[in-house]
């Protein structure tokens, strides 16, 4: 496997992220650096394994919504 440690640093990312979430510490943080692991989630299922839409779909809405309850926070991101 030549890309075998992306899968344990991508996984090991999704761990700590989900733990800082449900810990409720710098949740900004995971969910900026959850952002484009959500996002090839949802276009793998999009484009190359439909069967996983429905899974993809939840996940995109729960992120989502946990960006939303973090918008005042997240804000900082978009204004200059």
């Amino acid at each position: 496997q030549s890309a075998g440690y992306f899968f344990i640093l991508l996984k090991a990312v999704e761990i700590v992220c989900g733990a800082l979430l449900l810990w409720g510490r710098y949740k900004a943080l995971a969910l900026v650096a959850l952002a484009p692991i959500v996002a090839n989630i949802f276009a793998f299922h999009v484009f190359l394994d439909p069967n996983g839409f429905v899974m993809a779909a939840v996940i995109v809405v729960l992120y989502v919504h946990a960006v939303w309850v973090e918008r005042k926070t997240l804000s900082v991101l978009l204004v200059k």
